[in-house]
């Protein structure tokens, strides 16, 4: 360990707003780990929790972390559309005294103030972008590079280091024009799981005792759920006993995905059992005989994925959600973007799923666990402090 730093994260959402995926996750248990470690830790979050409900706003202390959760104008706007308007954060971010400052993510308003706040006080910059470099196309691009060349360009200029989960984020920073010294590549840590239960104590819509190739996140078009449901038909096709769960909250792509498994004549072996919080999900990573994520955008490494190899189940991904380790430990399969899944999923399924599955298991224990990412965390948050 270094000397003590004192770190502010600033991120959006925070434990224990799970709606929002696998960012407030990494930042919250990042934030606990350097805690542990002896460093002074602060977290400028948000409100934002569910659609109809908030968390409670104000200050308090989290696991040894000092949480402060500014009240957003809008609930509504923040969980449908990502737009959060924390009422007096700007005034305390002018305020705040800190060695180093770390941001989860890029377009949001949380962003913009927190480095305009480091560019006055002199206050060293990190950024994970945690899978928003990607640019857009159509009007919605051209409205994006507008807003990129005001904000999101000087921000990355002027930060003192990135961090990127994949050899291709650290390739899209470098797109943007930061220098290769300043791109760190560090992996994603996951926090160690809890103890096996009894098995899923939630109701998944399969028959007990089956086989499930297992979806868990956000349901978005960018996740690529449509891309994942054709994947599967191939598999009815050769393989009579597994069915698909697409576990998450709708964010607007549920209907198309059940509406393509009716098309695909596949219905009755997908099932759509709403999001799956806490322990519980565990529980049904360890159900899976596979867990599958085939985005249709590069949104870099799925946290959930590292959470199901974390207990040793096999992993089908494409490389717009690559595990960085996974082909080297074979701990499961990756499909080049853009490639149909099908195939690699049948031969994944028709493996030897318990040999993959302890791969990846070790996997994760070995290049995930928060004791080393926490400690490559820590010597580059000292370092530019």
């Amino acid at each position: 360990m270094g000397p003590p730093f004192r770190l502010l994260e600033v991120v959006p959402y925070y434990e224990p707003a799970w709606a929002f995926g696998g960012p407030p996750r990494v930042m919250s248990e990042e934030a606990k780990e350097l805690a542990r470690r002896g460093h002074d830790v602060t977290v400028f979050t948000t409100d934002a929790f569910e659609r109809s409900e908030r968390l409670a706003s104000g200050q308090c202390v989290e696991s040894g972390v000092a949480v402060h959760r500014f009240r957003n104008l809008s609930n509504r706007l923040a969980f449908d559309r990502y737009r959060f308007q924390p009422v007096g954060m700007r005034k305390r971010l002018r305020e705040v005294d800190a060695d180093v400052v770390h941001l989860s993510e890029l377009r949001h308003e949380l962003a913009v103030l927190t480095w305009q706040a480091c560019r006055r006080r002199r206050i060293p910059l990190v950024v994970s972008a945690h899978g928003t470099l990607p640019r857009r196309g159509g009007w919605k691009g051209r409205v994006r590079a507008q807003y990129d060349r005001l904000f999101v360009d000087p921000m990355l200029d002027g930060a003192a280091a990135v961090i990127a989960q994949t050899t291709h984020e650290a390739e899209l920073y470098r797109s943007y024009g930061v220098d290769a010294e300043r791109v760190h590549l560090v992996p994603l840590g996951v926090q160690t799981p809890p103890a096996a239960g009894a098995g899923p104590t939630v109701e998944l819509g399969v028959p007990e005792g089956a086989r499930y190739v297992l979806f868990l996140g956000r349901i978005h078009p960018l996740k690529g759920v449509e891309r994942l449901v054709t994947a599967f038909a191939q598999v009815v096709e050769e393989i009579d006993d597994v069915w698909l769960v697409v576990a998450g909250r709708d964010d607007g792509g549920e209907g198309a995905a059940r509406s393509l498994a009716t098309t695909l004549g596949i219905g009755g072996r997908v099932s759509f059992p709403g999001p799956i919080y806490g322990d519980a999900r565990f529980d049904v990573y360890r159900g899976a005989a596979v867990f599958a994520i085939t985005p249709v955008h590069f949104e870099e490494t799925s946290l959930a994925s590292l959470e199901a190899a974390a207990v040793g189940t096999p992993l089908l991904l494409s490389e717009e959600a690559e595990a960085p380790f996974l082909d080297e430990y074979g701990a499961g399969r990756t499909v080049a973007a853009g490639v149909d899944p099908g195939t690699a999923l049948v031969d994944l399924l028709e493996s030897d799923l318990g040999v993959a599955g302890a791969n990846a298991a070790r996997m994760v224990a070995e290049r995930h666990a928060w004791a080393p990412v926490g400690g490559v965390l820590e010597q580059l948050f000292g370092a530019v402090s």
